[in-house]
């Protein structure tokens, strides 16, 4: 018993461990998460081959083997926590780039509205809406404000995305 507990239990704690490790680094510590990440994996696999090739070959699932699978399946979600951090990190920074890329287009057409009432003198007249293409080639079409004489709600609603 000795033999396995050193040689197997131990290490194989010690590597879902080392893989808890990247929990703590910053997400955009790319070169350190992957550097954690794969060694881990790959070190987890080696053992539970080289511990199976030890072992005599029987039809039932014996407990080093629900251990070393359990210990795999941490070391492993813990690289796919990785990627799943990743993707959603790129894509709160998409969302974000595009609604201040928007809030610009918004502030400009304010500008543009203000500037043709000035010019007309008249009824307050805003210039026609334009298609603007944004870097995903989708349209977006800004359009006039519906509440006319409430400074605030032309201000907020002042263009609508379909």
């Amino acid at each position: 018993m000795g033999y396995y507990l050193i040689q197997i239990y131990i290490p194989a704690g010690l590597i879902v461990i080392i893989s808890w490790v990247s929990f703590w680094l910053h997400r955009n510590a790319t070169p350190a998460r992957v550097a954690l990440g794969v060694p881990t994996v790959l070190t987890m696999t080696t053992l539970m081959s080289s511990t199976n090739s030890a072992l005599p070959k029987i039809s039932y699932v014996k407990s080093i083997d629900v251990y070393l699978g359990t210990c795999f399946v941490m070391v492993f979600a813990s690289l796919l926590e990785y990627a799943t951090v990743g993707y959603l990190g790129k894509r709160i920074s998409m969302r974000k780039a595009r609604n201040q890329q928007m809030a610009k287009m918004a502030q400009e057409h304010r500008q543009r509205c203000v500037a043709a009432a000035a010019a007309a003198e008249g009824p307050e007249r805003c210039p026609p809406p334009e298609a603007v293409l944004l870097p995903g080639d989708a349209e977006v079409t800004m359009v006039k404000s519906a509440v006319r004489g409430q400074p605030v709600s032309q201000s907020l609603f002042v263009f609508s995305i379909f």
